[in-house]
């Protein structure tokens, strides 16, 4: 009969652990969803206002990527335009003067080379 009560003692002792272990783990579980709403409701806070950004920053790489593409045309167009100039003067014989001084407009006109 001692027996008995002991076991059922002991049995009574090892339920009453695991029931505090279970409330640790139980508050433990609470704290950490806690911080996981605390988180998820500032992520979502700062990531609100992401798609708009995201369009805002699109439009403006639109936009660049036009203004390089004209800026792309204009050097090559200038490009083109020196190495006619350079053509023209190898090949025709013209010398362009330019100077720092304001000038005539006599100056920037192609002038043929003496020899």
């Amino acid at each position: 009969m001692i027996l008995v009560i002991v076991i059922n003692i002991m049995l009574s002792l090892l339920c009453l652990y695991i029931a505090c272990q279970m409330w640790q783990l139980g508050q433990w579980l609470s704290s950490i969803a806690n911080r996981l709403e605390r988180l998820e409701r500032r992520i979502y806070k700062n990531l609100y206002s992401a798609p708009k950004a995201i369009v805002l920053g699109q439009v403006g790489i639109h936009g660049v990527r036009e203004q390089y593409q004209k800026l792309q045309l204009q050097l090559h167009t200038l490009k083109q335009i020196f190495l006619l100039l350079g053509m023209l003067q190898k090949f025709g014989g013209f010398r362009l003067r330019f100077s720092n001084k304001p000038t005539s407009k006599k100056s920037l006109v192609p002038q043929k080379r003496s020899h």
